[in-house]
């Protein structure tokens, strides 16, 4: 069983651990599951599964006693849990209630993101993790596109420090971001400093769409990674792998 966070956060024997994602096919083709503490990059654009992975990662922690701050930039509250429940992840909806999970939405209906707002974003998001760090272990962004759009060079450097440091202390992040909301120099250095690189976008097979993930990168898994999986939401089950193997395709 892996170990749980302490209060003051991090591993209690200070190494990192392989979460189980509680789908062992899925866990076979990630090398054997999350390892965390980790810094988690989810690229990909429009449509492609980026909440439904932060869905997928924030259920195991959730699972396995980890408490998560959920920051949501494109959707409300209320429409973020509804929308975790239908894609089959109702442990979002309970640990909500009991406190182990707690949603924020920067989305505002009708409100436009202007330059003087986006300036500050970023500060203000690290000034609201720090103050709540001791309460949370791991905190999802879905996603970062529109908190860097104004932001300068500068400020986005400082957060990626940020996030470094306290994935060094034993925090988890799941951050997504769609494709081109940076420029090259920064979208590299994102990817670097990640620990886990996964690149999702749509396949089409037999006429039918799904999602794919491209694994750009782990660290500290068990045993090698495939380089492609292709995923589906079935209402009835959740997430589901689909056998296809992209080099097919």
């Amino acid at each position: 069983m892996a170990s749980r966070y302490t209060e003051k956060g991090g591993f209690e024997d200070n190494k990192r651990k392989v979460l189980s994602t509680g789908i062992e096919e899925l866990d076979n083709k990630i090398g054997g599951g999350i390892p965390v503490p980790s810094m988690i990059l989810l690229e990909g654009s429009h449509g492609t599964g980026k909440t439904v992975l932060s869905f997928l990662i924030a259920s195991t922690l959730l699972r396995q006693g980890f408490r998560v701050l959920y920051i949501t930039t494109e959707t409300t509250v209320k429409e973020l849990i509804h929308k975790a429940s239908s894609a089959g992840f109702r442990i979002l909806r309970g640990k909500f209630i009991s406190g182990s999970l707690a949603v924020f939405s920067v989305h505002i209906a009708g409100a436009k993101w202007d330059e003087k707002l986006g300036k500050v974003s970023l500060r203000v998001l690290s000034r609201f993790f720090g103050s709540y760090s001791d309460k949370f272990d791991a905190m999802v962004i879905d996603s970062l596109s529109i908190l860097v759009t104004y932001s300068s060079r500068d400020s986005i450097m400082d957060f990626l420090t940020f996030l470094r440091s306290e994935t060094s202390l034993g925090k988890t992040f799941i951050i997504s971001i769609h494709p081109g909301a940076l420029e090259e120099s920064l979208i590299l250095r994102l990817r670097a400093s990640s620990d886990i690189y996964l690149y999702l976008d749509r396949v089409d097979f037999g006429g039918k769409v799904y999602k794919a993930i491209q694994v750009k990168k782990i660290y500290g898994i068990e045993m090698p990674a495939e380089s492609s999986i292709v995923f589906d939401i079935d209402p009835s089950i959740g997430f589901r792998i689909i056998p296809i193997s992209l080099s097919t395709l």
